[in-house]
């Protein structure tokens, strides 16, 4: 019975975590609009900070509790996610995500760097404190040349949208703030149900902190990014779309596992989930593939990336659970 009831916190604290989530991204997305806040920070800086918040919670609850390794599994569990379920699923169910010719350059780009990101903390396995602010620096300095080099995202028209039903006359700029920081209050006591019931879920079976963070947690805080990738490829916004899940595997392997490193008391280690690098490179291979030969993500990309996912979450569990 008490696992039971764990199990039951850990869905509604997934539940919330998504709901929070979505809720602190569209309010941050209109708190920049309403400011005259430029797109590329809303892109790059607003929109990746609300869309990192899950991580961030877990990665901070974690540190609290001092079990790193939650918060590593979900950070390198989520980057694998952000590229397959956040791709995959909106594309299988909506449609193809198409790539203009003049942005393949910007997307390829984009791919190199989390690959060569990835491979790197793969090979190093061991976060030091002083790695952890180099991570950071390596967010910030990605940020200022994308920005140099004029390629930000531009995320106008998912905004807008989000805009005119958060911006009703009758809705001030102070209501704005206020959803914001209860969307935020939300997110860190999601992230503290999550984690206190994958604790207990750990003690009780077979499952491993690593394999917990790296498919339970990581898909739940993922959740914000997928809602974001729904609503731009519906819009047709695709260059949002892909920037979403690229962006979002930059954000957490070098600003979040950076957090994560500075200020843990224990030792931050990639060892528990060097079984992801293999998972990560097919998706990437994947998403590589429809962009250079296809000049898109098309369905048959879509199924394939669902199809590593199932794989992905049956592997974790029968061979690492």
């Amino acid at each position: 019975m008490v696992l039971l009831g764990y199990s039951i916190l850990l869905v509604l604290g997934l539940f919330l975590l998504w709901w929070a989530g979505d809720k602190a991204i569209a309010s941050s997305q209109a708190i920049a609009v309403v400011y005259g806040v430029d797109t590329f920070l809303v892109g790059f800086v607003l929109l990746a900070v609300s869309t990192a918040l899950p991580e961030f919670a877990i990665a901070f609850n974690a540190i609290l509790k001092d079990v790193p390794a939650l918060s590593v599994g979900d950070i390198i569990g989520s980057n694998f996610y952000n590229i397959t379920a956040v791709l995959g699923f909106p594309i299988a169910l909506v449609g193809p995500l198409l790539i203009m010719p003049h942005e393949i350059k910007n997307a390829l780009i984009m791919v190199v760097i989390n690959c060569v990101l990835m491979g790197f903390l793969f090979t190093i396995r061991v976060i030091t404190p002083l790695m952890g602010v180099g991570l950071i620096v390596v967010y910030v300095g990605t940020i200022i040349f994308v920005w140099l080099t004029q390629r930000a995202l531009q995320v106008e028209g998912v905004v807008n949208g989000e805009v005119e039903a958060l911006t009703h006359p009758k809705v001030g700029a102070l209501w704005l703030f206020i959803r914001f920081f209860f969307s935020i209050a939300g997110i860190l006591v999601a992230s503290h149900m999550c984690v206190k019931a994958a604790l207990v879920i750990v003690a009780a079976t077979p499952l491993t902190v690593g394999v917990m963070g790296s498919t339970i947690i990581a898909l739940g805080t993922s959740l914000p990014e997928l809602a974001l990738s729904i609503l731009s490829i519906k819009k047709k916004e695709y260059q949002l779309a892909l920037g979403n899940a690229l962006g979002a595997v930059l954000k957490q392997a070098t600003l979040v596992l950076g957090f994560l490193a500075v200020f843990s008391r224990s030792e931050v280690s990639l060892s528990r989930v060097i079984w992801i690098a293999p998972f990560f490179f097919a998706a990437m291979a994947i998403i590589t593939g429809g962009i250079v030969f296809r000049h898109k993500i098309g369905r048959v990309e879509g199924v394939a990336l669902i199809l590593l996912v199932a794989i992905f979450m049956l592997f974790g569990y029968t061979r690492l659970g």
